[in-house]
């Protein structure tokens, strides 16, 4: 694909903006303020940064690449004594509240360890990439999703995983003007 270089740099500059605005946005932050929800229906901070963490690699790792995801390779599920199914896709507000309060520190480490291998894996692709479909739904768990997924091409597939973390991002930014006020 002639286009290839273009894709796989908007790619990277979308995922490295995001990776810079999310640790703006989780700076400094307490284990109090990660974990604040403003109502009993509400996810906290450090709950957001996990689910994105999750989805980025239920879709590259296990999507796109077809392997096995960081979660459980590396026993993050374990570390965090968490299902190895645990995505935070449709959650109840009862199961939001009882997640585990893990460090901001910890939090990240996993979204590294994801994140880490998104890049490797688009620095080691060739130009066929961008427009196969996997055949493979990242939350086979979840009907809706499957039959969502299921035609997706592995751009689509970025282009999703970007817009779940711009909107998630603005969700965490929120959070977090909410309580310390705006540039705080």
């Amino acid at each position: 694909m002639k286009n290839e270089p273009q894709y796989k740099q908007f790619i990277q500059q979308m995922l490295n903006d995001y990776q810079r605005r999310v640790y703006a946005a989780t700076r400094n932050l307490s284990l109090t303020e990660i974990y604040w929800q403003p109502s009993q229906d509400t996810n906290s901070i450090g709950f957001i940064f996990w689910h994105v963490a999750r989805v980025e690699d239920r879709l590259v790792t296990w999507c796109i690449e077809g392997g096995e995801e960081i979660w459980t390779r590396d026993n993050w599920n374990e570390q965090m004594e968490l299902p190895r199914e645990a995505t935070g896709l449709g959650y109840s507000s009862h199961e939001v509240t009882k997640f585990p309060r893990l460090s901001n520190t910890f939090l990240a480490s996993y979204f590294e360890a994801v994140r880490r291998n998104t890049f490797e894996w688009l620095a080691n692709t060739n130009g066929e990439w961008f427009d196969s479909i996997p055949g493979r739904t990242p939350f086979p768990e979840n009907t809706n999703a499957t039959n969502h997924f299921k035609e997706f091409t592995i751009g689509r597939i970025f282009s999703q995983l970007i817009s779940e973390e711009n909107q998630h991002l603005g969700q965490i930014s929120y959070l977090r003007g909410l309580q310390r006020g705006i540039n705080n």
